[in-house]
């Protein structure tokens, strides 16, 4: 596994600008949060992590973060501008979290 920095670092700066972006639009604080820290975890994801032997491992990875990223930030978006409650929010931003994880554990794990 090889960690790209300058991608990484761009991946944390993002998630920070689209926190603000949340922030600025007078979300509640755990949606600020959880949009800030998922869309983060995808972007490292998607543009910071490869695997220099398995180059089709980090195309799936890198599609896969992408992906997730595009999920994380409509769903966000979404559940804000319906003002949906705390519950609802962490409920379907933990199921996400768990497929991700899932998914990119059996990416990881396939045999080449």
């Amino acid at each position: 596994m090889k960690a790209n920095i300058f991608t990484i670092i761009l991946s944390i700066l993002s998630g920070a600008l689209i926190s603000y972006g949340f922030h600025a639009a007078g979300a509640s604080t755990p949606l600020i949060a959880c949009t800030g820290l998922l869309c983060t975890l995808s972007l490292v994801l998607g543009m910071g992590i490869s695997w220099a032997e398995y180059p089709r491992t980090s195309m799936l990875l890198h599609t896969l973060g992408w992906v997730f990223f595009v999920l994380f930030l409509g769903l966000n978006i979404l559940l804000g501008v319906l003002g949906a409650g705390e519950s609802l929010l962490i409920i379907l931003n933990g199921i996400l979290v768990i497929v991700l994880l899932g998914a990119s554990y059996f990416v990881t794990n396939a045999k080449q």
